[in-house]
């Protein structure tokens, strides 16, 4: 009987008109949900048998457990071969799971486009609430690009899952009375007093529709009796059906319900009779895709035919489905459910290793990670389960998820301690690398547990680097010589893997400004060991990057820059390309090019986002900080979500959210921040963001007339005059400069004079216009505050005020016009601010000074700030006074 369609016709339309709009070059991506059986698939197959000649490909989600990643994409993808499509997974060594599945989410929605361009292609992905995370990432990002493209997707789900809650969804609820009147319609004898009672006892639900229309088949002709022989569940009537079947055709119903929802009739070899019968009785579906291939007419109806199975028949059919299944993952999946005594856990526990390890050489982190799991319930002793825990923990590490991976470690480490085993203990402890905070402690804790055992000197080094490491963390003073001694082991053992890792340690202990030379060395000699290691020739140049920056020698960055660009377009090269973009990005914010550094900026925030790295997201968020101070587009950044409570506590975040805050003169939300890094002054680590987060208080100090932080920032800072305060991170500046201020604001005129010309000169030598224009105000406020030279100080904010413009830092082009206002007399209203001058303008139209905040999105204790500010440096006593000032100098709202 043909499955029910019936109604439906706004939703069929609106998946019509998406298919048109694809063809034409607007691609998108519709959801359709709906409860199990409401006609979703249906509805589907009617939209794409109405869009001509689109090449359709279909692929479906299963409920199987260990599933591999990208199942139901490869499926799609390999239902049409002809069109040359396949879905690449990268095996890159050195390489995270996230960068890596981006790196195949994104080549596959390229193919895919560049498919389409050749013909229109129709999509469809069936059951996505069973589909994993890195189909639904997929998806999402094919969704993003869907738009400009001759693609169209349509996707079923019972409900929509959280990743895809954004996209276009239509919700299919039940059947009406009417519509299964118009399904009745095509049976001509139907008495019209079944469409009332069958809606009700079906619910609207096509599938159960159309199995009480077939139970019912030949009561149809009469009135509806009072009482129907029709069970009010979908179990019932799969039950009723299934008795009259052959007991062949039930035996081999059972098999397939155990194998899973869609047959390979290759592996369980069955009699053409009893399947002929299964087929006939539309219990099982041939797909013409797929010759040799049948799926259940339902999920529903299999689940209903496995629930019935006894438990011994049952194991029978998973133990005959394992030994014959060619999958590595089906087998597995088999095995795990027939492992009841020892001879089957032990097949359980290598079939589903040999699993894991396939998905690790295919980089399927999370799924590797599943199988580890299995395979350590099958263990059959500790020295079996320890070496378990540490193949979990490493796949649980590659697939990102640090606290699983060191849960693994900790409990390995407990066996491996009882069992006497150093090459586990030490394993345990190296396994989970780069991870910051309270997780930090964890690692330093597995170390030193594993340095009371007996190691080799390769070993010893990589434990002891990994150590260092963990201990830099927490800004721990032994970083240092534990990192000299790691490297010394490291040097003498000759393994090339202990003394990358010992290089890494003592990079991190040499973070200061102090040690760039030192890091510059490291650089070079680790560049030097990277053949055939990416990670190692990556994090060489990323080092000397950030080194060369401090030092201002640009055209050292470019050469580094060449050598990411050359990482970035190898296979899964995605982290190296995520390094380029920020460096790129810094280089266009040095030298002026805005625009450009939002663009790259944006680029690499996506690639963050996409693989849900949150220190990434936080370096975007840096990075968008100098971007809104310099342009002074309001808003730019916005901290993300994970880093709400940081900026109130890590001094990086602080340093960079307090300065915003200053930019968009918030003077009493930056003075809070502000409190809080001068009290943590003196204990700074000094590491590679000590210069930053100095600097960043050096400049809130003048702002906010603190002339003892003033003077302390420059005791800290004078040492550093030659370098700068720029990295891939983000450029601030020569040092020279913020010295200058500082002495401006302790009135050390001669001093700022020597400081704010060497920092034009450095900043002219690295070309970096936007930090040479507040270099140039810096000189012009000097110049002002010394009383002399009122010529030369003009000539200073016209050219910082030239050079803004021109830049677009909008802030800065404002201040230095004002500057300059009163430097040659235009006007007595320049001894403002330009916010200052602004508000002053708004409360002589009136307006309060909520009223106020709310048209400049500011804070009214902010604004409060500014007409107290105004007040004292125009002598005057209240607001009646201020709005009489400002009507005098033609200041308006």
């Amino acid at each position: 009987m043909e499955e029910p369609f019936v109604g439906r016709r706004r939703e069929l339309a609106e998946l019509e008109r998406a298919g048109t709009e694809a063809s034409e070059g607007r691609g998108s991506v519709v959801l359709v949900s709906g409860e199990a059986g409401v006609g979703k698939s249906a509805l589907v197959r009617r939209a794409v048998s109405r869009l001509g000649d689109a090449a359709a490909l279909t692929g479906r989600a299963v409920q199987e457990e260990g599933a591999p990643d990208f199942w139901p994409w490869s499926q799609l993808m390999e239902s049409r071969a002809a069109l040359g499509l396949g879905l690449r997974v990268l095996t890159p060594s050195g390489q995270d799971a996230a960068s890596l599945r981006f790196e195949v989410i994104d080549r596959a929605v390229r193919d895919l486009a560049e498919a389409a361009e050749r013909h229109p292609l129709v999509l469809v992905l069936e059951d996505l609430h069973w589909a994993d995370e890195a189909s639904l990432r997929l998806l999402r990002h094919l969704a993003g690009e869907a738009r400009h493209t001759r693609i169209v997707l349509f996707g079923t789900c019972r409900t929509v899952p959280d990743l895809l809650a954004e996209l276009d969804s239509t919700a299919l609820g039940p059947l009406g009375e009417d519509d299964v009147a118009e399904y009745l319609a095509r049976f001509a004898d139907a008495h019209p007093s079944w469409a009332a009672r069958l809606r009700r006892e079906s619910g609207g639900n096509a599938l159960f529709l159309r199995e009480l229309t077939r139970t019912l088949r030949t009561r149809l002709a009469g009135p509806v009796p009072d009482r129907l022989p029709v069970p009010s569940a979908l179990r019932r009537l799969i039950e009723l059906r299934g008795a009259g079947l052959g007991e062949a055709c039930r035996g081999l119903l059972a098999g397939c319900a155990v194998y899973g929802d869609q047959i390979d009739v290759d592996v369980l070899r069955p009699d053409p009779e009893p399947l002929a019968e299964a087929v006939a009785a539309g219990v099982l579906v041939e797909d013409p895709r797929r010759p040799g291939s049948l799926s259940w007419s339902h999920g529903l109806v299999r689940t209903v035919w496995y629930d019935r199975l006894p438990r011994d028949e049952r194991l029978a059919w998973h133990r005959r489905i394992a030994r014959a299944h060619g999958d590595l993952h089906a087998a597995a999946s088999h095995w795990a459910r027939a492992a009841v005594d020892p001879e089957d856990r032990g097949a359980a526990a290598e079939a589903c290793s040999r699993a894991a390890e396939h998905d690790e050489r295919r980089s399927s982190f999370d799924s590797a990670r599943y199988w580890h799991g299995q395979a350590l319930a099958f263990a059959a002793d500790d020295t079996e389960r320890c070496r378990r825990l540490l193949a979990l923990a490493e796949a649980a590490y590659r697939a990102g998820r640090i606290a699983e991976a060191l849960e693994a470690c900790e409990t390995a480490a407990e066996l491996a301690e009882q069992l006497a085993d150093p090459t586990s203990l030490a394993q345990a402890a190296i396994t989970v690398e780069g991870v910051g905070g309270p997780q930090a402690g964890t690692v330093g804790r597995l170390c030193a547990r594993a340095l009371k055992a007996p190691l080799d000197d390769a070993t010893r080094a990589r434990v002891l680097a990994q150590q260092a490491v963990a201990m830099a963390v927490s800004d721990d003073p032994e970083t240092g010589p534990v990192s000299v001694q790691a490297l010394a082991l490291a040097e003498g053992s000759g393994d090339l893997d202990a003394l990358v890792a010992a290089l890494h340690a003592r990079h991190q202990a040499a973070g200061g400004p102090d040690g760039v030379a030192e890091r510059l060395a490291i650089g070079a000699r680790l560049g030097s060991l990277s053949q055939d290691r990416p990670t190692a020739a990556l994090w060489g140049h990323t080092w000397r990057i950030d080194a060369a920056f401090q030092l201002g020698a640009i055209a050292a960055v470019e050469t580094e820059t060449r050598g990411l660009a050359g990482l970035a377009a190898r296979p899964g090269g995605l982290l190296a390309r995520w390094h380029l973009l920020r460096t790129q990005a810094s280089l266009a914010l040095l030298t002026g090019r805005l625009d450009e550094a939002a663009d790259l900026a944006g680029a690499f925030e996506e690639i963050g986002r996409q693989t849900g790295d949150v220190s990434a997201q936080g370096a975007a968020f840096v990075f968008a900080t100098y971007l809104e101070r310099r342009t002074g587009e309001r808003g730019r950044a916005q901290p993300p979500a994970a880093y709400a409570t940081a900026i109130h506590h890590v001094p990086i975040l602080m340093a960079v959210t307090a300065t915003l805050h200053l930019e968009r003169e918030e003077l009493d939300e930056a003075a809070v921040l502000f409190e809080r890094l001068r009290s943590r002054l003196e204990d700074l680590p000094v590491n590679q963001r000590w210069i930053a987060i100095v600097t960043a208080v050096a400049e809130l100090a003048a702002a906010l007339d603190d002339q003892e932080t003033a003077e302390r920032c420059l005791l800290l800072l004078r040492p550093y005059e030659g370098y700068y305060d720029n990295q891939a991170a983000g450029c601030g500046g020569s040092i020279a400069r913020t010295l200058g201020v500082l002495a401006t604001h302790l009135r050390r005129f001669d001093d700022a004079e020597q400081h704010l010309t060497a920092a034009a000169r450095m900043e002219r030598r690295t070309s970096a216009l936007p930090t040479l224009a507040l270099t140039e105000l810096a000189h012009a406020k000097l110049l002002q505050a010394r009383s002399t030279e009122r010529t030369r100080a003009l000539t200073f904010a016209e050219q910082a005020a030239r050079t803004a413009r021109r830049l677009g830092m909008a802030r800065v082009a404002r201040e230095a016009a004002a500057l300059a206002d009163e430097l040659s007399g235009v006007s007595g209203k320049a001894t403002l601010t330009g916010r200052e001058r602004e508000i002053a303008g708004l409360v002589a139209t009136g307006l309060a000074n909520r009223e106020i905040a709310g048209r400049l999105y500011l804070s009214e204790r902010t604004v409060e700030t500014h007409v107290r500010n105004a007040l004292a440096k125009l002598s005057l006593a209240n607001r009646t006074q201020l709005t009489a000032w400002a009507l005098r100098n033609g200041i308006r709202g």
